[in-house]
């Protein structure tokens, strides 16, 4: 994961003064993952990186199971989170990725340490996916910047 931050030039997210948190998978999820091609495509690399990454230090206890939380790639993840009836732990994301570890303090925040990368390569490689491609892709929720070209085309089509 930290090889993609450096080769997108998404260092300066890691090490900027804004609280962040970010999900890291574990060095085993990219086993079979065809990380060479996103070494290739650089938007397709940091668009990975930010798909990992959520604004604001979202510890365990200040989630709520099944909230949403928006990323830098202008999408959301869903979390899971159990309670004991004292605390609370993240357990999943996006619905079955496992959290491996939990609450990782950062300088500027907190990792969470997880069982695969979140989405297949095709998800960052095409910006104008539909919102049902996108959800085959594993997304839970995407939002959208409007293409006014593309609405206005749309609407035509009607």
């Amino acid at each position: 994961f930290f090889q993609a931050v450096v080769a997108s030039d998404s260092k300066p997210l890691l090490d900027g003064p804004d609280p962040i948190t970010v999900f890291i998978p574990y060095y085993r999820a990219f086993d079979g993952f065809d990380f060479e091609s996103f070494l290739l495509n650089r938007t397709a690399l940091r668009n990975f990186v930010q798909y990992h990454v959520v604004p604001g230090t979202w510890f365990s206890e200040g989630l709520v199971d099944g909230q949403y939380l928006p990323t830098l790639y202008d999408k959301e993840i869903k979390v899971s989170v159990s309670t004991d009836g004292f605390s609370r732990t993240i357990n999943f994301v996006n619905g079955d990725i496992r959290v491996v570890k939990a609450n990782v303090p950062l300088l500027n925040g907190v990792a969470h340490i997880i069982s695969q990368v979140m989405s297949n390569k095709e998800f960052f490689f095409n910006e104008n996916l539909s919102e049902f491609s996108v959800m085959d892709f594993g997304a839970m929720r995407r939002n959208f910047k409007v293409d006014e070209k593309i609405k206005d085309e749309q609407l035509r089509a009607i």
